[in-house]
This record gives C-alpha cells, structure tokens and sequence, in this order.
C-alpha cells in the first residue's frame, strides 16, 4: 500500500536512532507525492536546535 498525500519528510543529518538516508530511500520508493530533504547537522530533536531551518522549510513546502 502506497501512502499518496503530499508530504514534507525531514530527516536529521546527525540522526542516531535510525539510518537517515536509508528513511529517505524507502519513503521515496513507497511514497510517490513526497518531498524528502536531510537537515544539515539535524539530529532527532533538530526542531529544537535547528528549529529555523525546519520552520522556513515548513513554511515553503506549505505556500508551494
């Protein structure tokens, strides 16, 4: 089953809980209207140290 609403996938570069790019890939292959993006130097709680970066990404994808 294929997930088909457009989606914003952000990933932390620095994400130690899983494999970012490997998340990026099968989202990729199993999501067709998804937008994915790898946040430089992100980790898993990148909304709070890279909360910047994640709102004005937010922000874009949003008035795209």
């Amino acid at each position: 089953m294929n997930i088909t609403t457009p989606t914003l996938l952000l990933v932390g570069e620095k994400e130690l809980i899983y494999n970012p790019q490997k998340v990026l890939d099968c989202a990729d292959r199993t999501m067709p209207n998804i937008t994915t993006e790898i946040v430089p130097a992100g980790t898993h709680m990148m909304s709070w140290g890279r909360f910047e970066i994640i709102n004005a990404r937010m922000i874009k994808y949003l008035l795209d």
